[in-house]
């Protein structure tokens, strides 16, 4: 196409330049020769190519950057939901408070019956749980385990979608593994258990892990810590992927 252009527009150039194109004694549209009418059909062939090829050259840039639209509202779901998962683990304490089978939104979490009851938990016995049939590990074990298991997929897909991410948000969703509710889980893990064994009404006897009552609140804050962090960053993503969406790709005309 391009080479097309430059012999037409070469052509039109020499027509006008050594060619007559009119005539100075007739008046009107009767002053253009053949050769004039030649040389303006071939300055409009030049037009009308030129501007086909840059519509469509415009079209093809207009869709990718519909496509990548497409692609960072989509990864914005997907790391939305991810960062929803980490905190799965708390789902055994939510259907201890609130009788339900999880919650689907990080704002439940946020629900008061949900937080006064989270407050007074003992994460320390073990779970009778539909979900986790025949385990008798205590709360505050399970919910480390299955934090972790959230917070390596996590991690993965932010790996996986790093490239489409802002730059300022990507880093705080890196750090969001670091948060300080996380890190008192952790050392929690390894500072406040200790083993013994509990006699239960049914005759058997299972591991149990003694918590401090003084460390209860300990264990609390944490979990605030991390839900503080996620409903943080989950407005940051929102707000993210409603710029995508309300954002108008480039038009073409014509």
């Amino acid at each position: 196409m391009t080479y097309f252009l430059n012999v037409v527009a070469f052509l039109s150039v020499v027509v006008g330049v050594f060619g007559k194109t009119h005539d100075e004694t007739a008046r009107g549209f009767r002053k253009i020769l053949p050769l004039g009418w030649a040389a303006i059909l071939l300055g409009f062939a030049v037009l009308a190519v030129s501007s086909l090829s840059a519509h469509r050259q415009c079209e093809k840039i207009a869709a990718a950057e519909q496509e990548v639209q497409k692609q960072k509202i989509d990864a914005a779901e997907i790391i939305r939901n991810a960062l929803t998962r980490t905190l799965d683990g708390l789902d055994i304490i939510y259907r201890d408070c609130l009788g339900v089978l999880s919650f689907d939104l990080l704002s439940d979490l946020e629900d008061p019956l949900f937080l006064n009851c989270l407050s007074s938990t003992d994460i320390s016995k073990p779970v009778n749980d539909v979900n986790f049939v025949g385990v008798t590990d205590p709360m505050n074990k399970l919910i480390q385990g299955i934090t972790r298991e959230r917070l390596g997929a996590y991690g993965s897909r932010l790996d996986f979608y790093r490239s489409l991410l802002p730059p300022d948000l990507l880093t705080k969703l890196r750090a969001y593994p670091e948060n300080r509710g996380f890190s008192l889980l952790d050392n929690a893990d390894i500072h406040n258990w200790a083993n013994s064994d509990l006699s239960n009404p049914d005759g058997k006897r299972y591991p149990h892990y003694i918590i401090p009552p003084d460390d209860l609140e300990f264990f609390t804050e944490a979990y605030l810590e991390m839900i503080k962090s996620a409903r943080s960053l989950d407005s940051e993503i929102s707000l993210w992927e409603k710029a995508l969406k309300e954002s108008r790709s480039s038009s073409c005309f014509w």
